[in-house]
């Protein structure tokens, strides 16, 4: 996503918290740089800012909540991995508005995301990476769900949007958009995508519902944790002076490497 304003400096990141206020005893987690995951010991909930991969062979839960502003559910089995929350300021002498920018880029590859951006920013985005392809979204209520069908040699994912709009770019160069109210099904099979959009049903609601009353009952339940706003004499530089600054409606997260301890087949 490109960020009309910070589009001309270079904008210094700064990693974010991740707050687990749930999580079942059979979820693992490795963290960035371990080579092999551990079931850990924590009082919960716990703030941390690390990096990590989160998997389990049975039905699990964990609810979680990123100080880049969203609120987040995983059904297993399976495994996701938060690969990025990072926050960036601007001086206020170069601020015109917003003067703070959040991004976030979580890889699912089995089990249910449900996601609770709806307060984002609009210098707040979210990418998730799947097995199908990319989802996109700045300030969405929404639910992703892959699972392997056929022994593995198949994978579908359903896509539930329950406020505002998310883009999906499939890896074979499809771009859909999916808005409020609809829900995307989407079949890989041989390298071949297939898709099917419907309207979402009663028994689709019921997952909001559930989020909703199971966020009540963590202790502060709206807030998010708050990364604390470092010192910004040198927070940007000012780009290249022949660098032509295009303002744009859409956002671009550049291609971030993959965690090389995680495992994504």
């Amino acid at each position: 996503m490109l960020f009309p304003l910070a589009s001309s400096f270079a904008l210094d990141w700064h990693r974010g918290i991740l707050q687990i206020d749930h999580m079942d005893s059979s979820i693992q987690m490795q963290k960035y740089g371990e080579t092999s995951p551990s079931y850990p010991e924590f009082n919960l909930p716990i703030q941390i800012t690390d990096l990590a991969e989160f998997s389990s062979e049975m039905e699990a839960i964990m609810c979680f909540r990123l100080s880049t502003g969203m609120m987040v559910k995983w059904n297993g089995p399976g495994k996701f991995s938060i690969d990025r929350f990072e926050h960036s300021w601007l001086p206020s002498s170069l601020s015109a508005g917003e003067s703070e920018y959040a991004r976030a880029l979580l890889y699912l590859n089995r089990g249910r995301l449900f996601i609770d951006a709806g307060q984002f920013s609009e210098t707040t985005s979210l990418v998730i990476e799947t097995p199908m392809g990319t989802l996109l979204s700045q300030n969405a209520i929404f639910a992703v769900h892959v699972e392997n069908f056929r022994g593995g040699e198949k994978k579908i994912c359903t896509l539930y949007c329950f406020s505002g709009s998310v883009r999906f770019e499939g890896l074979d160069g499809t771009f859909l958009e999916l808005s409020q109210g609809n829900k995307l099904a989407l079949l890989l099979n041989e390298g071949m995508l297939k898709e099917t959009t419907m309207i979402l049903d009663a028994s689709d609601q019921i997952l909001w519902d559930q989020f909703k009353r199971q966020r009540q009952k963590f202790s502060d339940p709206q807030q998010f944790p708050e990364r604390t706003l470092p010192n910004l004499e040198e927070a940007v530089k000012p780009a290249l002076e022949d660098a032509p600054v295009q303002p744009s409606n859409y956002f671009h997260m550049p291609v971030l490497p993959t965690t090389p301890s995680f495992n994504r087949d």
